[in-house]
């Protein structure tokens, strides 16, 4: 009995020594991993923060020198429009009454002007008088009224920019200003002298460009910027511009245009840094610097902008500059910290169980199947839900089928703007360390890809910080896409991965049913830290279907070691080309088993399948080419337009259009019938006529020359100028016996 009891204590003894011992040895293995762990998290928080940092500046200066770009394009555009109308006036100066029809006609081709002036020397008309200013306008409208608007009231001629424009030798801008009379808003004008056929100055001509339409521009690219990089900080980015003297031209406040200094809202001692600053924007440096406006530490960036000697500035407070950055790095050293604890976890359970006798082999073997059944539902879970594609223009499906209780395949997806991102990927090795490289992977994947725009730059960055945090000599062959489910467009980046297949179900086109996805000589993801990796792009065309799958399908053995190869899966996807995603992967696992026949899966299975679908929004009509018909045309308009969103005014001169273009088509082309197809895109219809009608061009310039009187000019012409005038774009071209014209109008109208 007493030796019963001894031997019970001793097996008591022994346990709790060996669980003591293996607590002891997973303490101390975790207390090295977590030093060094800790030691790697702090250095790549502080590299991805400064690396994010860093690409967050350079985008806010591109924005910058993007938007530099787009209003000394404006300012040239304005000039050159000013420059090529002086000799048309200079021609008519001998009649004062064809200024009103120069100055109509140069606003009406410049959109972006709000008003065109010719002014001339006192008294140079007699019978106009002393002041002899002719203005053309523009109102919020869009109607274009002329007025002659020089009087003494208006005394032009006593204006600085009128005196200084007379004196100098050639073109220039004006100072901003108010114009009370004419535009009744904040402008800057390009003037141009006007001379006689004797060579003098007799006056000048000038376009008004709107610096609230400038400001406006410049307001845009501010709120999208903050959208993106501040949209959760309470400091906002913002542009403006200071001319020669430090005064704000453009400002987000509108009460400190004019008014309102650069060099007072920074200045403090003088001679600091900020004040320096003031100076060297006006001198037209181009940089970059750190400021203080308002107690707020922030980040600017200048340039020049040329033809006007005005500087243009971003300011960028550091809290938006490090937003995503610190969110990243913070979103790295929790799947560290999670890692390092299912790392702890894992070892201490492993070395206590290995600790164990041996009779205790049994136990512990069932406990690890367990263990791994459990491992294998958290690796099934972490692999994306199937989303309702109903609504979408896409269908998938996709599998992953393990060929142990955990793998080293992975697929993911979601939806992101309008967009499909997705992957497929292969981690060499096989059972848990390849599930925790998934794991690592799917988390890297849906990082950098809810943030980067390409999928070269998602496997770019998820190679460099594998190759920076793991050391083991693994790696991953990846596929990644995004497909623009508007557009078609698939944008890819292929790591070392099997060819994807690409399934056409059209018969009409003339490629093959089933072709392997172009790839580019890519490396596998984590096989060398400074590979430049290549992207590529592919037009899908509707009902087109992308196969992803990793190398277990193509190499599945049978029974006698032979494989099932990418020749075959080629061939069967062919004959499925038409099938559902889902009939197309479930023809793939039925043909792997027949093929394996018995054989012990080797290798994990995982395939992708998903189609293009797109449902655009179109509106048919056909009729005969008669103008009995021409009454369909109303209804059908008002329809599309509605569907489109056009105002009533927008709508009329689509109207007007169509009517005109269809009324050729009766008139004049002997067709005998005509169909119409509107298509609604992001910002405009697209109205396509089709009629099979003798060949006629209508978006060739209008012979009508409107300076000719009404009773003087040839019958003709003034549908097509009608034409050109009521649309925003026009394409012709003749196919297969028909005349295919399409009227482009824009339903979306910026600020």
């Amino acid at each position: 009995m007493a030796g019963k009891i001894f031997y019970l204590n001793f097996a008591t003894m022994k346990s709790e020594t060996i669980s003591s011992f293996a607590t002891r040895l997973a303490q101390r293995i975790m207390a090295v991993l977590f030093l060094s762990m800790a030691a790697i998290a702090i250095v790549v928080y502080y590299v991805v923060q400064n690396g994010v940092s860093n690409e967050v500046e350079e985008r806010y200066e591109g924005t910058l020198l993007q938007t530099r770009e787009q209003l000394r394009d404006v300012l040239s555009d304005v000039s050159v429009a000013v420059e090529n109308n002086v000799h048309d006036v200079e021609r008519d100066i001998d009649n004062p009454d064809k200024m009103h029809e120069h100055v109509a006609r140069m606003l009406r081709i410049n959109p972006y002007l709000v008003g065109i002036g010719i002014m001339f020397q006192p008294d140079y008309y007699p019978s106009k008088g002393r002041w002899y200013e002719i203005y053309a306008v523009r109102d919020t409208a869009g109607s274009i009224a002329v007025k002659q608007i020089g009087s003494a009231h208006h005394d032009y001629l006593q204006a600085p920019w009128y005196t200084k424009a007379i004196k100098e030798e050639s073109g220039g801008w004006s100072h901003p200003y108010f114009d009370e009379l004419g535009a009744k808003q904040l402008l800057i004008t390009y003037l141009s002298q006007i001379r006689d056929r004797e060579g003098r100055i007799v006056g000048l001509i000038g376009a008004d460009l709107s610096l609230e339409w400038l400001r406006h521009r410049m307001k845009d690219a501010d709120e999208r910027n903050n959208l993106k990089f501040a949209s959760s900080t309470a400091q906002k980015a913002y542009s403006f511009i200071i001319d020669n003297n430090s005064t704000y031209i453009i400002h987000p406040d509108s009460s400190r245009i004019l008014v309102g200094n650069f060099l007072n809202d920074t200045k403090t001692t003088p001679g600091d840094a900020d004040d320096r600053l003031a100076f060297r924007m006006m001198a037209g440096e181009d940089s970059k610097e750190m400021l203080s406006i308002g107690n707020i530490s922030s980040q600017i960036f200048f340039c020049p902008l040329e033809y006007v000697d005005w500087s243009m500035a971003i300011v960028v407070p550091q809290a938006a500059i490090y937003r995503n950055g610190r969110i990243l790095g913070l979103i790295i050293l929790t799947i560290i910290l999670a890692g390092l604890a299912l790392i702890y976890l894992i070892s201490r359970y492993t070395i206590r169980r290995t600790s164990k006798p041996l009779t205790d082999y049994a136990a512990h073997a069932a406990s690890v199947e367990r263990e791994l059944d459990i491992a294998q539902n958290i690796q099934m879970a972490m692999l994306p839900k199937e989303f309702d594609t109903q609504d979408l223009s896409i269908s998938l499906h996709a599998i992953l089928t393990p060929a142990k209780a955990v793998g080293g395949d992975l697929y993911d997806y979601f939806l992101r703007d309008n967009h499909l991102v997705f992957c497929i990927g292969d981690v060499s090795g096989k059972g848990v360390p390849a599930a925790l490289m998934m794991a690592v992977m799917r988390a890297m994947f849906r990082s950098e890809a809810r943030q980067t725009t390409t999928a070269t730059d998602i496997v770019d960055v998820m190679n460099r910080n594998l190759c920076k945090e793991y050391t083991g000599g693994d790696f991953v062959t990846m596929f990644v896409g995004i497909l623009d489910l508007q557009t078609g467009m698939l944008d890819y980046c292929n790591a070392g991965h099997e060819a994807p297949l690409l399934l056409n179900e059209n018969p009409r086109e003339k490629r093959e049913a089933c072709t392997a996805l172009p790839i580019k000589s890519n490396l596998p993801v984590g096989a060398l830290s400074d590979w430049t990796y290549e992207g590529q792009q592919e037009q899908l065309k509707p009902s087109d279907m992308l196969f992803l799958y990793t190398d277990g399908l193509s190499e599945a053995n049978n029974t006698k070691g032979e494989q099932l190869g990418r020749e075959h899966v080629l061939e069967l996807a062919s004959k499925h080309n038409s099938d559902t995603v889902q009939q197309l992967i479930e023809a793939m696992e039925t043909e792997v088993h027949r093929h394996a026949a018995g054989a012990e899966q080797s290798d994990d299975v995982t395939m992708l399948a998903l189609r293009w679908q797109p449902t655009p929004i179109t509106s048919h009509l056909t009729m005969r080419a008669s103008m009995d018909d021409i009454a369909l045309l109303k209804p059908f308009i008002e329809n599309v337009a509605q569907e489109a969103g056009m105002d009533d005014k927008e709508a009329k001169r689509l109207r007007l259009a169509v009517e005109e273009a269809v009324a050729n088509v009766i008139n004049y082309s002997r067709a005998t019938g005509i169909t119409l197809q509107a298509t609604q895109g992001d910002d405009c219809v697209l109205l396509t006529i089709d009629d099979d009608g003798q060949p006629f061009d209508p978006t060739a310039d209008s012979p009508t020359d409107l300076s000719i009187p009404a009773d003087q000019r040839p019958p003709g012409g003034m549908g097509i100028l009608l034409l050109h005038q009521m649309t925003d774009g026009l394409s012709y071209q003749r196919r297969d016996d028909h005349n295919i014209l399409k009227i482009k109008k824009i339903t979306i109208h910026n600020a």
